[in-house]
């Protein structure tokens, strides 16, 4: 079973990334699990509705970052018990620290996991451009993880060239994906065979 955990900014653009790859995953005919927690129902107009093959649940957890590692602890024994799964998806909170969560689950007895690199999705339309305006708890969040994913086809070329900037700054290590629809760039299905199932 692989965890693959996607934090950013809270908002439609992180929930329907993660349900749009258990949907892409579920396509190439893996059992996925997608754990929703910042789930904005004020905001259906953009949402993406998933596949009937993929599993989700909406998770509700205290705000305070340590009590959520062991609510998903416990999410994650709960879905194990119902069925076997080859991905669980956890939309982290924007808030959340994916180092110390990916480490805490690593500690989890009895279950056979690996993990996906941690995974950044940028609110392109909203995530200012100057990085001092950008909040430290995102900021964190996106010197942890190890690849930032952006939608190219959601914002215009000055702005996603300002991000990437940013991206130089606050997490050199870090691959940056761009995605969009189309032949002149990847697909978020290129992103998840590449990334998710080979690990290029």
């Amino acid at each position: 079973m692989q965890i693959i955990m996607a934090g950013g900014f809270a908002g439609t653009e992180k929930e329907k990334t993660v349900v749009l790859i258990g949907n892409i995953l579920n396509s190439m005919g893996k059992k996925v699990a997608v754990l929703i927690t910042e789930h904005l129902e004020n905001e259906k107009e953009n949402s993406v509705v998933a596949d009937s093959g993929v599993f989700v649940r909406k998770m509700i957890s205290s705000c305070v970052p340590c009590s959520f590692l062991f609510d998903l602890m416990a999410e994650i024994e709960d879905i194990n018990e119902q069925d076997t799964f080859d991905h669980i998806i956890v939309e982290l909170p924007f808030n959340s620290m994916p180092g110390e969560i990916r480490e805490g689950l690593g500690n989890m007895k009895n279950m056979d996991m690996s993990f996906s690199p941690i995974i950044h999705i940028f609110d392109v339309i909203n995530l200012e451009s100057d990085i001092d305006l950008i909040p430290r708890v995102v900021s964190n969040q996106i010197r942890e993880s190890e690849i930032l994913l952006m939608d190219a086809d959601a914002a215009a070329p000055e702005k996603l060239a300002a991000l990437r900037e940013i991206i130089g700054t606050m997490s050199p290590q870090a691959r940056i994906f761009e995605h969009k629809i189309g032949s002149k760039g990847h697909e978020l299905s290129d992103f998840v065979d590449m990334v998710i199932l080979k690990g290029i």
